[in-house]
């Protein structure tokens, strides 16, 4: 009734997912999709689940558990003194026992572990939620990652070709060898930054790989557009799935788990009965008789009252701790889908009127400095312009991810169901 799960985090809108196989290959792509399925199938915090279920199982067999029965002997009578001596006046007894229990404890009992069990599935998912977010964040990181590294490339193959442009305008007289030598300088400070670029795709490369226990990158590239996104949703949207929060669902389950516990304490509390039957030999009259006993504890009720009060106090402080949960998680979802939405305009405002600007301000740059109307300096200027705003622009982009992932994460927008 209560398996491991087996589950698959369906995604739907950190990126723009390419559904293929998990390679084997080194030179093989991964997409998000890939990632996912191999970290639910490896990640050793999820491996743990199925003996705890094994377990809370186990504890459930024995909760249903009927009253044991005893049978007991006794010889009374033996080894006194005068007619009590020997074995001729002993009387022995053979008798079967056992409780009746009122209150029905036993039901409260299963009650009781299914709850825990319903318990242990949220924590499961909690664990799942947080691991997977934590993977598509992480995704995202090697995403970006790859973008810088395409834009260093770029710009080194541009701060080449400078060279060239440089070297045939001091031949034409345009310029000084000074301006050769900065130029020369520039291609190594790219060059720096891109094999910097390119150790930092590595180590996030890495660092998403442990989530499904691989060491070393087993994969070329992630396969994903860090530029594409949904069409943006209305605040509202995201809090009407703020019930499905895992963590505010786990509180609840805690919560059915405390009320299991106080109704097992109250049935508890009943008195038991406990009763004896069996049969009594006279040995000196070589007659038999039934023994029927019953005997009932004083006082169990009160016993309980105390645990009773206990719970109940621990029940009223779960409900509030539940409260002031979902209260703080609005709050968080208020914050971050305004992060979210300046985020996201900022991407656009770069991509739809900044970046095509400066573009066409390069290359007039370009085409003024060949000329020898521009000093070095200020065509310098003007690429490193271009570089720093792209840079911003994969900045940018990659916030609106993270933070969208975030979004997921609360609402549980992405879902998850049986493999």
């Amino acid at each position: 009734m209560f398996p491991n799960l087996k589950t698959i985090f369906v995604v739907t809108g950190f990126l723009s997912i390419s559904m293929t196989v998990l390679a084997e290959s080194i030179s093989e792509p991964i997409s998000l999709h890939d990632a996912i399925r191999s970290t639910l199938n490896k990640n050793p915090s999820l491996q743990a689940y199925q003996f705890k279920y094994q377990a809370l199982a186990g504890e459930k067999v024995t909760a249903a558990l009927k009253p044991q029965w005893e049978i007991s002997g006794a010889i009374e009578n033996i080894a006194g003194t005068g007619e009590f001596s020997g074995v001729d006046a002993s009387e022995t007894t053979l008798s079967l026992s056992s409780v009746i229990e009122l209150g029905n404890p036993r039901e409260a009992r299963s009650q009781l572990m299914t709850a825990r069990q319903s318990a242990l599935m949220s924590s499961e998912r909690v664990i799942i939620a947080n691991l997977l977010t934590e993977v598509t964040q992480q995704f995202i990181l090697v995403l970006a990652a790859q973008e810088r590294v395409k834009l260093q490339e770029k710009f080194y193959q541009i701060a080449t070709e400078n060279l060239q442009l440089i070297q045939g305008l001091i031949q034409a007289g345009r310029l000084s060898d000074a301006e050769l030598l900065r130029a020369k300088a520039s291609q190594a400070m790219v060059a720096i930054e891109l094999n910097k670029s390119k150790t930092l795709l590595n180590s996030e490369k890495i660092r998403l790989g442990f989530y499904w226990g691989d060491t070393s990158p087993g994969f070329s590239h992630v396969n994903a557009d860090l530029f594409q996104f949904l069409p943006s949703r209305p605040l509202n949207d995201w809090m009407m799935k703020l019930d499905k929060n895992p963590d505010i669902d786990l509180l609840n389950q805690d919560l059915a788990v405390k009320t299991a516990e106080i109704k097992q304490l109250r049935a508890d509390g009943h008195t038991d009965l406990q009763w004896n039957a069996g049969i009594r030999q006279f040995q000196s009259t070589d007659d038999t008789a039934m023994v029927i006993g019953v005997s009932v504890p004083l006082g169990q009720k009160g016993r309980s009252s105390g645990a009773i009060n206990t719970a109940i106090a621990n029940q009223s402080l779960s409900e509030q701790e539940r409260d002031a949960v979902h209260l703080k998680a609005a709050a968080e979802l208020g914050s971050i889908y305004a992060e979210y939405q300046t985020a996201l305009n900022q991407v656009e405002l770069l991509r739809q009127e900044v970046l095509p600007q400066l573009e066409q301000a390069m290359f007039k740059t370009t085409k003024a400095f060949s000329q020898g109307r521009y000093s070095y300096l200020e065509f310098n200027l003007a690429q490193k312009q271009l570089l720093e705003t792209k840079n911003l622009l994969v900045d940018a982009a990659t916030e609106a991810h993270l933070l969208h992932a975030r979004l997921e994460r609360l609402t549980a927008n992405s879902y998850l169901k049986e493999d």
